[in-house]
């Protein structure tokens, strides 16, 4: 992998940029009017004395470009001087997503979208402060993640509606009407909104425990100033997600969705041994959540965004008072996630498991991918009888292991926490889960393993990222808490592993080599 330029070169680089494109934007014949102030964008650059070989500065150029045809209508003539200096930028030789970064190819797609540009030139600063703490994969992994999930652009109207039927979990245009007091017409318009604006969506929850799999989750603590190791191929038909997180030291968070088979779980076990032994890892931690002491808790509350400056804007510490904690807040919405009942049979047992096709497992995987599936489209899908595709259809709604909700867009654009809690105690946790109410999303979960304690995931926005780790620090405080920012997935593409049921031993087969360490 190509370093950035040393420090050393940077300043003459940025002086020689700058210059470059000062005297291009000056020999063009267009007046000036036609360029917008250019500075806006690479001034604070130059300032942080971030190189050019960041790709910082291939979002300003693409931004500075966007702005001159589509705010003053310039043309492709207008542009030439900003691409020929644009051109000339040095970038090291990096690969994103297993692929090479390839510009303006791997930025175009998330600029397409007006209000995701203008959304992102606001934290345009913010941005530029972020960048050096990240590395560069760090950060264009970031950045992809942001761009990919901008805010949708709703009406005070619409987002009222959005929050009606994330709270009834209902598309009802009667049932919403009679709840927000609202004409049916004025309904209808704003669900047909806010789904040309995909800003919600259904999504399929499956209980993996009724598929005889069950999660387990593989934290890497990196040793820092040493070179970054692969995890392990991410076509692996058992990872789920694997994500990356940096607090002055760098972590890995893993999370498998496995076979629940003990020699599946030691396999596992030989995989975070490996990683301690064999790569930059100093220190793995190997859990799983513990259903027994109490369901998940998934909240959600979107109160603090404004519709009408699409922006957040809460006090992450107003949860809390010198006295005492204040109650859950009123504007919370509670999901329900429904029990993950773990089967199990002992030997002397009448009871039998059910029985699973691989045709069976297939119709998950066909509902995981284009959502609930009529008779008609999964007799299609599968090639079956009208007769089968009826008799699984009822199997997976009387086993109840696939249900629908409703999803908003909005909760994916923001930044997301993954908090640790070894041990705490009652007290903490209540505290802590009230103080959770308040917070966009969260969800959190007792664990069990290398230790034993609570997991959540948190959504906030970006710039409420470091308030929220400092309350929850604060909050907690004396019980062992590790809060990390996660930057974003890798290239994972989790497919549900269908073609790995064996239906004659109605088990699911895994292979050694699927846990395995690979290097870029």
């Amino acid at each position: 992998m190509t370093q950035d330029p040393s420090p050393n070169n940077t300043n003459q680089s940025l002086a020689s940029l700058m210059a470059a494109l000062k005297q291009n934007i000056a020999l063009s014949k267009k007046k000036s009017t036609i360029y917008p102030d250019y500075q806006e964008y690479f001034e604070p650059l130059k300032h942080h004395g971030i190189p050019p070989s960041h790709p910082l500065y291939d979002i300003a150029f693409y931004l500075l470009c966007s702005s001159i045809i589509q705010d003053h209508k310039g043309t492709p003539e207008d542009l030439a001087p900003i691409l020929e200096v644009w051109g000339s930028l040095e970038r090291p030789s990096i690969w994103v997503f297993h692929a090479p970064y390839v510009v303006p190819e791997f930025w175009e797609p998330h600029f397409r979208a007006q209000h995701v540009r203008q959304h992102f030139s606001k934290y345009f600063q913010k941005w530029i402060d972020r960048s050096t703490s990240l590395t560069w994969v760090d950060f264009a992994t970031d950045l992809q993640t942001y761009f990919t999930h901008a805010p949708p652009s709703l009406t005070p109207s619409q987002f009222s509606t959005l929050i009606a039927m994330l709270h009834y979990q209902t598309e009802s245009i009667k049932e919403l009407s009679k709840r927000l007091n609202r004409s049916e017409e004025s309904i209808s318009r704003d669900k047909k909104a806010l789904f040309e604006k995909r800003a919600v969506h259904k999504s399929i929850w499956i209980d993996f425990s009724k598929l005889y799999l069950t999660q387990r989750t593989l934290i890497l603590f990196h040793q820092p100033r040493k070179g970054y190791r692969a995890l392990v191929p991410p076509d692996n038909p058992w990872l789920y997600s694997q994500t990356v997180a940096y607090m002055l030291n760098r972590y890995s968070v893993l999370t498998f969705l496995i076979p629940d088979d003990r020699s599946v779980f030691q396999t596992l076990e030989t995989l975070k041994e490996q990683f301690v032994n064999t790569s930059d890892v100093s220190e793995a931690l190997l859990f799983e959540p513990d259903f027994t002491t109490s369901p998940p808790i998934f909240t959600i509350n979107y109160q603090g965004f404004d519709p009408k400056s699409q922006r957040w804007e809460f006090d992450v510490g107003f949860p809390l008072s010198n006295i005492r904690l204040r109650e859950p807040s009123n504007d919370v919405i509670y999901i329900s996630v429904k029990k993950r009942s773990q089967i199990t049979f002992s030997e002397d047992s009448d009871a039998k498991p059910s029985q699973y096709s691989q045709e069976f497992m297939r119709a998950i995987d066909l509902i995981l991918k284009k959502g609930w599936q009529s008779i008609r489209q999964l007799k299609e899908q599968l090639d079956t009888s009208f007769h089968r595709a009826r008799k699984i259809l009822n199997q997976i709604r009387e086993n109840e292991i696939c249900y629908e909700r409703f999803t908003a867009t909005l909760g994916s654009t923001l930044s997301t926490l993954f908090l640790i809690i070894q041990n705490p105690s009652q007290e903490t946790i209540s505290r802590l889960t009230t103080f959770l109410t308040y917070l966009p999303e969260q969800i959190t979960t007792h664990v069990k393993g290398d230790f034993t304690g609570i997991v959540s995931y948190i959504r906030v926005p970006h710039e409420y990222q470091q308030e929220t780790i400092h309350a929850i620090e604060t909050l907690v405080s004396p019980d062992h808490v590790l809060a990390l920012p996660l930057i974003g997935s890798s290239d994972i593409r989790w497919n549900f592993p269908w073609e790995r049921w064996d239906e004659t031993m109605q088990q699911w087969i895994a292979k050694n080599e699927d846990f395995t360490i690979i290097d870029y």
